[in-house]
C-alpha cells in the first residue's frame, strides 16, 4: 500500500456550486465521524462505522471502549485499511496534542498500534494550525481525502473518495454552526468518569425578600456573569442552572487533571463571591455576606443531552449528581466539602498541596480543625438545620477544603 500523504490547502475554504439550505449531517453519505480530544468517538454515522469497525454495529457504551485507535485496533479490518486509519487519526493527534497525552491516550494499545502512531510525529508537523485541515491518505487500496473540521469540543472528521465530489460534504463543510448544532444533538449518551461542583447562594431567600427585585436579578446575574470565565478557564461544561444554584461539570481531559480542575475551580469561585459579597455590603449598606456554599463529587455516570424546542440541556444521570447537591446543602459560610474518593483519586504529590480536614467539638465545647482527615455525613449533623435533607448521603465519608496551595496550579 502507498502510505504517502498529501497535504491540502488549509487555507483555501471548500466550496460547491450548490448550496442547500437544508443542511444536515444526514445527507453526508461518506464515512464521518466525530471524536473529542481524547479521541473517543461521540457520534459516528453508518459509513464511518463500516470504515472504522468493520460492520454496522453501534458505538460501545463505555466512553473508554470508543477510543478511536481502540476500535480499529479490535476491529476486523484489512491490516492496510487499519494502517491508513490510524495514521489519518495518528496525524490528527499529534497536530492537537502534546506528546505526553497522547502516550495516555494510546497506553493501553497494542506495540504494532503505538509505533504507527509514533511514526505520524513528523508529517503531523506539517499540517496548518487551522480549524478546518485536509489531506490525501490512502486507506486499503483505496485513496480519500480526510477532512477535519476542529472545534471548541472536538474534531468532525469524514472521508471523501478521491475524484467523487459531494455537494452534501462540500456544503457542510462551510457551515461551522451546523456541525456543532446537529453533533450535539445526535451524540450518544456514554458512560465516563466525571468530576460535579454544585454551589448554592446562602440564604438566598433572605436575600431576596431584602432586595428590590430588579436588584436581586441583578446581583444573580452578576454572580453567574463573573464566575462564567472562572468556569471555562477551568474546563468546567456547564450544566443546569436551579433556580439561584449552579451546577458544573468536569470530564477527563488530555491537557489537564479534572480532578484537580474542580478543586481549583471550587477555589476561585470563593475568592470570586468574596469580592462579590464586598461590592455589595459598600453599596447596601448592610451585614448580608453573600456566599456560595460549594459541594464536589466524583463518579462514573451516564451522560447525555435532552433536546427541549430550541435548546439542548447537558445532563448527567444517576447518583453523582444527587449527592454533590445534598454536600452543597451541608456546606455553610462559603465552605467546599468534597468526598473521600474524589481526593483519594489524587496522585500523592497533588494531594500534598490540599489543605484538608474536619472539625471537630471537643468535650468543653472547644472546636478545633484537624487537617488531613474524613468524617461520615451522619457525624456531622448534630443542630445542622438541614439533617433531614442530608439523610441520604449519611454514610457517604467527605472533608472541607480549606485551601489550595500555588503549587498546585504547577501540577496540572
Amino acid at each position: 500500500m502507498n502510505n504517502d500523504i498529501k497535504l491540502g490547502d488549509t487555507h483555501k475554504p471548500i466550496s460547491s456550486s450548490v448550496f442547500s439550505p437544508q443542511l444536515s449531517l444526514d445527507l453526508i453519505t461518506e464515512p464521518a465521524y466525530w471524536v473529542d480530544f481524547n479521541f473517543h468517538v461521540d457520534w459516528c454515522n453508518q459509513a464511518g462505522r463500516h470504515l472504522i469497525m468493520g460492520s454496522d454495529v453501534s458505538l460501545p457504551l463505555r466512553e473508554e471502549e470508543r477510543n478511536i485507535f481502540h476500535l480499529l485496533q479490535t476491529a476486523s479490518l484489512p491490516h492496510d485499511t487499519m494502517t491508513g486509519l490510524v495514521t489519518a487519526n495518528a496525524l490528527l493527534a499529534h497536530s492537537r496534542l502534546s506528546q505526553e497525552a497522547l502516550n495516555d491516550i494510546c497506553c493501553h494499545l497494542n506495540t504494532e498500534i503505538r509505533a504507527m502512531v509514533q511514526k505520524s510525529a513528523d508529517i503531523a508537523v506539517m499540517l496548518s494550525n487551522q480549524s478546518l485541515i485536509d489531506f490525501e491518505i490512502a486507506i486499503g487500496d483505496l485513496p480519500y481525502r480526510v477532512h477535519a473540521f476542529f472545534l471548541r469540543e472536538g474534531i468532525f472528521v469524514a472521508y471523501a473518495p478521491i475524484n467523487e465530489h459531494s455537494d452534501a460534504l462540500a456544503n457542510i463543510l462551510t457551515r461551522r454552526d451546523v456541525i456543532a448544532r446537529e453533533l450535539l444533538t445526535k451524540r450518544q449518551p456514554v458512560l465516563t468518569d466525571l468530576a460535579v461542583m454544585v454551589a448554592d447562594l446562602q440564604d438566598s431567600v433572605k436575600i431576596c425578600s431584602e432586595l428590590p427585585p430588579e436588584e436581586y436579578f441583578e446581583l444573580i446575574n452578576q454572580i453567574w456573569s463573573a464566575l462564567a470565565s472562572v468556569f471555562r478557564r477551568s474546563n468546567a461544561t456547564h450544566g443546569k442552572h436551579v433556580g439561584d444554584g449552579i451546577v458544573y461539570y468536569f470530564f477527563p481531559q488530555y491537557d489537564s487533571d479534572y480532578i484537580m480542575d474542580s478543586l481549583l475551580c471550587a477555589q476561585q469561585v470563593r475568592e470570586t463571591m468574596h469580592k462579590i459579597s464586598k461590592e455589595w455590603r459598600t453599596r447596601k449598606g448592610w451585614l448580608n455576606e453573600l456566599y456560595l456554599n460549594i459541594g464536589i463529587n466524583e463518579g462514573q455516570e451516564w451522560v447525555g443531552t435532552f433536546q427541549a424546542e430550541g435548546s439542548l440541556e447537558f445532563t448527567v444521570l444517576g447518583d453523582t449528581i444527587n449527592h454533590t447537591a445534598r454536600l452543597s446543602d451541608l456546606a455553610r459560610n462559603g465552605a467546599i466539602w468534597a468526598t473521600k474518593n474524589l481526593l483519594c483519586k489524587l496522585l500523592p504529590d497533588k494531594r500534598s498541596h490540599i489543605r484538608f480536614g474536619v472539625r471537630q467539638r471537643e468535650s468543653d465545647g472547644v472546636e478545633r480543625f484537624v487537617d488531613s482527615t474524613y468524617a461520615r455525613v451522619s457525624s456531622l449533623l448534630e443542630h445542622h438545620a438541614k439533617a433531614a435533607k442530608l439523610g441520604d448521603i449519611a454514610g457517604l465519608a467527605v472533608t472541607e477544603i480549606v485551601e489550595i496551595g500555588l503549587e498546585a496550579n504547577s501540577l496540572q
